[in-house]
């Protein structure tokens, strides 16, 4: 894509062609209450307690929050949105939404999903890329540690080497799934504290992958100071 027919994202008529004048008015007003801090705790604090005691709320989530920001709860669920925005022009990311989870069997559980993302893109056009955070396949903690290993600044027991190693398995289901459906898959940025893992296996899976062409994208939160540095060490 050159320079010349990059899309204009100021142009408001086109990004939201694809929404209804109520469903335009129901995002302005929730910006609108999202914009207020002391509101956003509270609602934040009420939805927790109403989780704590069992007390059902996504009769008021599902329709405002959860509308506004997510496809749906399933990929069969998702299929409305997914073909809205095909018929603007707009092709679909399957974001499979889990992270910070420590059980091994909750994480084998999300490489599931994301791989059923993977496998429901496979052929159909409307889809862009697949999509996967590294803290949904790993504790946050294994991540935060093996950054530091690879800094000098600690080593890693037999037993979190041997979580690395599931980790990385999971990671390379992942993207081996999608050079086999002839994809493209991302691996989202995340926090600072645990990048430097995230940022080691998404490059080993970029050189195992991407001879051919390029199927693993590492992804870059330019806001860091760091990361223009890293983003032109890695173009090198």
């Amino acid at each position: 894509m050159t320079h010349s027919n990059l899309p204009k994202f100021s142009n408001t008529d086109q990004a939201f062609q694809h929404l209804s004048n109520r469903e335009l008015s129901r995002a302005v007003a929730l910006f609108s209450l999202l914009g207020k801090p002391w509101l956003v705790s509270t609602g934040s604090a009420l939805a927790k307690l109403a989780l704590a005691l069992r007390i059902p709320v996504g009769w008021a989530v599902r329709p405002t929050v959860y509308a506004q920001f997510c496809g749906g709860e399933s990929i069969v669920d998702s299929e409305g949105t997914i073909a809205k925005l095909a018929e603007h022009g707009v092709r679909t990311i399957l974001d499979y939404s889990a992270e910070g989870q420590t059980d091994e069997s909750d994480l084998d559980h999300t490489c599931s999903e994301v791989l059923a993302t993977i496998q429901a893109a496979d052929g159909d056009a409307r889809h862009a890329f697949a999509v996967f955070k590294v803290s949904g396949l790993s504790s946050n903690a294994l991540l935060e540690k093996v950054g530091q290993c690879l800094r000098g600044e600690a080593e890693l027991t037999s037993e979190e080497h041997a979580a690395w190693e599931r980790v990385q398995a999971r990671v390379r289901t992942l993207c081996e799934a999608t050079h086999q459906a002839g994809g493209r898959i991302m691996v989202d940025a995340e926090e600072s504290w645990i990048q430097d893992a995230i940022d080691a296996v998404a490059e080993d899976m970029m050189s195992d992958y991407n001879r051919d062409k390029v199927v693993v994208f590492n992804t870059v939160q330019m806001y860091r100071h760091d990361r223009l540095a890293y983003l032109k060490a890695m173009a090198a």
